[in-house]
This record gives C-alpha cells, sequence and structure tokens, in this order.
C-alpha cells in the first residue's frame, strides 16, 4: 500500500543516450544507433567535406579510391576518438566547447600562470648557477645561501 509514496529520482532517465534504430520499406537493420554517435559522425563527415575537399580531391588523384577512404574513415575515427574520450562529468559539446575555447585562448599564445597571475613566456633557455648552502654559521637555526658566482 505504501509503494504511491516512494520517492522516484528521473535523472538516470533524463540523461540516458537517445537511441534510435534505422527501417525502410519492409528491410529493419538490426543496429541501434546513438543520437550522439550519429551527430559527431555526420559534422565531422560535413566538416571535412566543406572545409578539406581540395586535399581530399588531391588524395583521391594521387590514389584511386584514397579520397573516399580519407572522407569515411576519417569522420569515423574522430568519433571513436570523442565517444571514448573522458569528458569529466560534462557532455561532450560543452567539453569540446571548453577544449577549443581553452586551446585557442590558453595554449596557442602560450600563456603560462603561476599563483593566478600570467607570466611571460620565455623562447630562450635559463641557465641556472649552483648555489651552496652553509650551516651552522652565526646563530643555531641561521642558514647562509650564496652562489657561486658571489665573492
Amino acid at each position: 500500500m505504501e509503494d504511491h509514496k516512494r520517492t522516484v529520482n528521473y535523472t538516470g532517465v533524463m540523461n540516458a543516450p537517445s537511441t534510435f534504430k534505422i527501417s525502410f520499406w519492409k528491410i529493419n537493420l538490426p543496429w541501434i544507433f546513438r543520437l550522439e554517435t550519429a551527430v559527431i559522425y555526420v559534422v565531422s563527415f560535413l566538416f571535412l567535406w566543406v572545409f578539406l575537399r581540395v586535399p581530399i580531391n588531391w588524395l583521391d588523384s594521387l590514389v584511386a579510391g584514397l579520397g573516399k577512404v580519407v572522407l569515411f574513415g576519417l569522420p569515423y575515427l574522430i568519433t571513436i576518438f570523442l565517444i571514448g574520450r573522458s569528458t569529466d562529468g560534462k557532455s561532450l559539446w560543452n567539453y569540446l566547447k571548453d577544449f577549443v575555447v581553452f586551446y585557442v585562448m590558453e595554449k596557442v599564445p602560450k600563456n603560462k600562470y603561476c599563483h593566478e597571475e600570467k607570466v611571460d613566456w620565455l623562447d630562450e633557455s635559463i641557465e641556472f648557477i649552483g648555489m651552496e648552502v652553509e650551516e651552522n654559521r652565526g646563530s643555531v637555526n641561521e642558514v647562509n645561501v650564496t652562489t657561486e658566482n658571489d665573492t
């Protein structure tokens, strides 16, 4: 009698992946596809088709059929890579947006931070000089640090 007062949590249902099954005429394909996987494949395919059509056509003229392998195979590899990636609890699209923003705003300009303050990037190497620590000089708790170049 007390079943109607039970608390039910539907967050797992709302976060469950959307799936679909393809059937046409009287043919039913036995596979179930995740919507997220299909969208990633289509978006990466369209990106390759729109922006990288010239290099793909060049590959096809170089070796017959290589352009089609790249055009259909590379989106599959991109899909497998993105689906298997750990997204730190975010949705995949928010993770990709944050990753692109981080890469463009932080990695490309080579920004470095120290204690949450921006530090200038140096391309040349820095040479550190040796240090000598002398103990028991003066009081008991005093430590004197001198560099090799000090006189």
